[in-house]
């Protein structure tokens, strides 16, 4: 008898009205049905029905819920029998109390030996197979036990549940590394630097920084990284693949790091606060960084110069002013950037869009910074003070030229008569009046000027006479 392949249920076989996709997202059902029984493997397709029934699915949650309820227990007593003390396990009525060591010793031998049997039963079903690939995301690993572990992640059950924060997770070790982030503790230290890492994983990360190796280098830029995670993130950067949506604004991102970061904006959420003066941050790498504007350090510092950044990545961009390298170029008039988000702005100068709005006044902004040191024109704050004169600016960069009046100080030296400006934004027009050259021109009638003041003075003439 032929089957009908697209009208049965692929648990039980029988042709039902009441039929569900199983491979979409939201149900998680190939990951549960997997996790019952490591013989049934479900790929999407793989020439086998592609829906289930509703009563299936209500066993498959049954027995997957138990399942999950059994482990729970096992974890639960083993780590009481860790816990309990001698005295306590005789007053039981037991005879003899097991070592704990002996214990643990017990359960990594099963645990290797269920390893060993998934791999040598992935062996036997095919020998030239070493990748295994998840058929949800398409995430490849080296064998099935990493793959089934990866496999909790699509599952939308979670059971563990922290008794501090609520956050769930569906694996109890990532409960316990979690909790950590509750206790500060940091029991994984470098041995070169000396600094704690919560986890065995992200110590070995920061391992690499120290080795001074780096084998993994990009074909397209020739970049060199000593990890090859970081080379495969970076190689990202180079295709227009971002496969990371937010689906608020569908702005999409090369990393899922990048987008949890950017999903911050639109919850609102700032989970680090700073404890001097209570300014919050999305991210901590902003709240390390805002630390220094309270010490005054700038650890980064320009080995041309001597000039000191708060930020490796401002260092960066800034070193590329010595050296006069331009690397981001505009590919539809041909000009170069130091920055990608000078570029990124000057991408909008083309299209003639200015995303962000002004609420107060309707005024529109290239960037995002420029429209959040806007706003302070509105509130009427002033968070950087003269610490000689007590005078409040808007931008740091008006402070730093004011500072210039204090100490007197004139790095803008003009190479041809010698005199020195505060600024540089004074030594710039001095200059036209060697050249010659009268860059601002009047639109009404063309006459041309050295400096913008002169040029803003000229046209109270031409607003005099419209008003006449």
């Amino acid at each position: 008898m032929a089957l009908d392949l697209r009208n049965i249920c692929r648990l039980c076989m029988q042709d039902e009205d009441s039929l569900l996709p199983l491979f979409e997202v939201e149900n998680g059902l190939p990951a549960k049905i997997e996790a019952i029984s490591a013989c049934i493997k479900v790929c999407a397709g793989d020439g086998l029905p592609a829906q289930v029934c509703q009563q299936c699915v209500q066993q498959v949650n049954i027995c997957y819920n138990f399942k999950i309820q059994c482990e729970r227990s096992d974890a639960n007593l083993r780590e009481y029998l860790h816990s309990v003390k001698p005295q306590e396990f005789l007053a039981q009525g037991k005879t003899e109390c097991p070592s704990p060591v002996a214990w643990e010793r017990s359960i990594k031998k099963e645990n290797n030996d269920e390893l060993v049997e998934e791999n040598e039963e992935c062996m036997e079903e095919d020998p030239s197979c070493k990748l295994h690939i998840c058929d949800r995301c398409g995430k490849k690993f080296s064998n099935l036990c990493k793959l089934k572990n990866h496999g909790h992640t699509h599952i939308e059950e979670k059971s563990y549940i922290c008794a501090q924060c609520g956050k769930r997770f569906s694996q109890l070790c990532s409960l316990k590394v979690h909790n950590l982030t509750h206790t500060d503790e940091k029991p994984h230290i470098c041995d070169t630097c000396g600094k704690s890492f919560s986890t065995c994983g992200n110590l070995k990360m920061h391992s690499f920084i120290h080795n001074k190796e780096k084998p993994y280098v990009c074909s397209r830029c020739g970049k060199a990284f000593s990890h090859p995670v970081s080379l495969k993130s970076h190689t990202q950067s180079h295709t227009e693949n971002k496969p990371f949506v937010c689906k608020v604004c569908c702005e999409s991102f090369n990393a899922r790091d990048a987008l949890k970061v950017h999903m911050q904006k639109h919850t609102g959420q700032k989970p680090y606060e700073c404890p001097l003066c209570g300014k919050a941050f999305s991210h901590s790498l902003s709240l390390k960084s805002h630390a220094f504007t309270h010490s005054g350090e700038k650890p980064h510092v320009c080995k041309v110069c001597g000039r000191g950044f708060v930020t490796r990545g401002n260092l960066k961009t800034h070193s590329l002013t010595h050296t006069g390298e331009k690397p981001f170029l505009c590919s539809l008039c041909g000009k170069e950037f130091r920055h990608s988000l000078s570029l990124k702005a000057h991408h909008l100068a083309h299209s003639g869009e200015k995303p962000y709005v002004c609420e107060v006044c309707g005024r529109e902004f290239l960037i995002r910074g420029h429209l959040k040191t806007h706003m302070l024109t509105h509130t009427g704050e002033k968070p950087y003070l003269c610490s000689v004169c007590g005078k409040g600016f808007i931008k740091n960069g008006d402070l730093k030229r004011h500072s210039s009046v204090h100490t007197r100080d004139k790095p803008y030296v003009c190479s041809v008569c010698g005199k020195g400006f505060g600024q540089k934004s004074q030594l710039e027009p001095h200059m036209l009046k060697h050249t010659g050259q009268k860059a601002h021109v009047c639109e009404v009638c063309g006459k041309s000027y050295t400096g913008s003041q002169a040029l803003r003075r000229h046209s109270l003439i031409h607003a005099q006479e419209r008003q006449n």
